[in-house]
């Protein structure tokens, strides 16, 4: 401007705060870089970068990036990161730091029972790097549900904010499919969920956890599958499953047939129940098989339980207590300790409108 006017006077208005940034980003124009302590500053190269976006300064902002790599990733650093990225306030490339800072916040917190008081002071882009992370180690689903309701109510006192806020990310959080049923029916009365959105998301689960989960039955791909390809897995300490069966379906297995239900994860194991007639016993089978190569031994113990017509909530009907060296199954071959005729007679105990339930309580043994 002073080449073409000479008598032309420009001003720009700064903050008091911006004022140590100016300096260094006048420093980079007319001297090609910035100071030593700058560069080794995180609060002071993010302060330039922002400003240099503000000024249109695209050289320096690349500048303060390629800087910022240098640095090591802190909690703090790593929120700022996201933040930056997901409001686009910087014109450089700043996602390659966003990832970093993703895989950073996943692998740090990923023993959230550990860090479960400091969650409760993380931003949203934070909690959903966290949570979406594939290392995340979590006794149950519930309790990832517990951590977010907490982590909600600590950041937004509001109860229309937080209902809001709530709505909009939760499902990207939360994997209601897995969740218990008794935890279910506690989304159901949540002041802090919208009614009918609580209902959805219910309904959904329990679709889930009743629909048929054999291919060769179904020709449709199950619900199951789905939520499988959209989460990553979770390193569960401790997972409760649910398995339903039709009466038709049990009376299949007599023919050799056997009926495997959907993939969980217990640790990082991926694991599923096989149902089966055990012809040497003629009785219903239950059993816990590994899926995929063990990395590892790992020791489980299962309690099996059933719905039962005289009952109104799940009955114990056996115990597993096994150490899994390789991908052999273990189970109770006569679960009910039954006849399978008595098993699947008119009068059978177990079989509510024709439908067999089942749950599988794992846990981790150390």
């Amino acid at each position: 401007m002073r080449e073409t006017d000479p008598q032309c006077r420009v001003v720009i208005k700064i903050d008091d705060s911006d004022v140590v940034a100016l300096m260094e980003l006048l420093h980079f124009i007319y001297g090609g870089k910035l100071s030593s302590s700058t560069e080794g500053s995180f609060v002071t190269l993010v302060d330039v970068m922002l400003l240099s976006d503000k000024l249109q300064v695209v050289s320096c902002i690349e500048h303060c990036i390629q800087s910022l790599k240098n640095l090591p990733m802190t909690p703090e650093s790593a929120i700022i990161y996201l933040e930056i990225a997901l409001h686009d306030l910087v014109r450089g490339d700043i996602q390659p730091l966003a990832d970093e800072a993703k895989k950073f916040l996943a692998t740090r917190y990923k023993d959230v029972i550990k860090f479960k008081e400091e969650l409760c002071n993380l931003t949203l882009p934070a909690i959903e790097a966290i949570f979406n992370g594939e290392e995340l180690k979590v006794p149950s689903e519930d309790c990832v549900y517990d951590m977010i309701m907490k982590w909600a109510q600590e950041q937004f006192p509001s109860p229309e904010e937080r209902r809001t806020v709530l709505g909009s990310c939760i499902t990207r959080l939360v994997r209601f499919p897995y969740m218990s049923p008794e935890k279910l029916r506690e989304v159901l009365t949540s002041h802090d969920l919208d009614h009918d959105f609580a209902k959805d998301v219910v309904n959904e689960a329990l679709f889930f956890k009743v629909e048929p989960r054999n291919p060769r039955w179904s020709p449709m791909e199950s619900s199951k599958e789905a939520v499988d390809r959209q989460f990553v897995k979770r390193n569960y300490s401790r997972c409760i499953y649910y398995f339903d069966l039709s009466l038709d379906q049990c009376k299949k297995l007599r023919s050799g047939e056997s009926l495997d239900s959907g993939k969980f994860y217990l640790g990082n194991q991926p694991f599923c129940l096989q149902a089966a007639h055990r012809s040497s016993e003629s009785s219903f089978a239950l059993f816990l098989i590994p899926l995929d190569s063990l990395s590892s031994e790992i020791a489980v113990c299962c309690i099996f339980a059933a719905m039962k017509k005289t009952d109104t909530d799940f009955v114990e009907v056996g115990t597993l207590e096994r150490k899994f060296t390789d991908l052999t199954g273990w189970g109770r071959a006569n679960l009910f300790s039954m006849p399978w005729e008595s098993f699947i007679a008119d009068d059978s105990p177990y079989f509510i409108d024709h439908m067999l339930h089942l749950r599988a309580d794992m846990s981790l043994v150390e």
